[in-house]
């Protein structure tokens, strides 16, 4: 499997760690996860891995444009399933420019 193989042996590991951490951490502190959240990190994620997966870039010009192409569909997407996210980004956004505008 190659580097395909190392990567996915690396997610394996990484997320048996978490489970592992989370059930006797658990035990000792009450862990609640916001797993909306969680849902619709995921669900952007794989949207845009399936999309940049199909731009094949053949350059590193069209691999700059890829990864610059993922990060802004990554956004977009996580912005129309996440209202709350929606809501504290305009929120921050508010805060930085409306506020400290000069009168």
């Amino acid at each position: 499997m190659g580097i395909e193989g190392a990567a996915i042996a690396s997610l394996v590991a990484v997320a048996s760690n978490a489970v592992i951490t989370y059930f006797y951490l658990n035990k000792t502190i009450p862990v609640k996860f916001e797993w909306k959240s969680i849902i619709s990190i995921i669900v952007s994620s794989a949207l845009m891995g399936i999309i940049v997966r199909l731009i094949h870039p053949q350059s590193l010009i069209a691999l700059l444009l890829s990864i610059i192409a993922g990060a802004i569909i990554y956004t977009v997407i996580l912005l129309l399933i996440n209202k709350p996210l929606k809501m504290e980004i305009i929120s921050i956004i508010k805060k930085l420019f409306v506020n400290n505008v000069p009168r």
